[in-house]
């Protein structure tokens, strides 16, 4: 009968320990995966993009996906709700970088967008990809 109990015991333990790893992961890391949406381009045209986030040692990293390329994001800081980072993007030759500032939401990100010189800004959101 002891040996039940012990075994009931460490099975209980194990399970508790289980839990706990599974509620830190997913909470360490809430923009792991794909966001997709709409967004207005330098242009002004919309554009569908994507938003790819990979939590790994010891940051964050990310990729913004248009129908003309894949732009990598730069100072990416998640804070709480906030999340930030920035994006460069080619316009007729010329580097522009665009400052997001979004907030998170459940399955939701909304950002406004503004470049360097302050002559771009706009709104958008994405939606997390299953």
């Amino acid at each position: 009968m002891p040996f039940v109990i012990w075994a009931l015991s460490v099975r209980a333990i194990f399970l508790v320990i289980v839990t706990v790893v599974c509620a830190f992961a997913a909470a360490s890391d809430p923009l792991a995966g794909r966001w997709v949406g709409k967004s207005p381009n330098p242009i002004g045209k919309t554009e569908d993009v994507e938003l790819s986030f990979t939590v790994g040692d010891p940051d964050l990293s990310g990729v913004l996906h248009t129908p003309d390329r894949d732009i990598k994001l730069t100072n990416i800081h998640l804070q709480g709700r906030s999340l930030t980072f920035d994006a460069t993007r080619e316009l007729r030759g010329h580097h522009m970088v665009y400052h997001y500032d979004g907030t998170l939401s459940g399955d939701t990100l909304d950002f406004t967008v503004q470049n360097d010189d302050g002559s771009s800004f706009f709104r958008f959101t994405v939606h997390r990809e299953p």
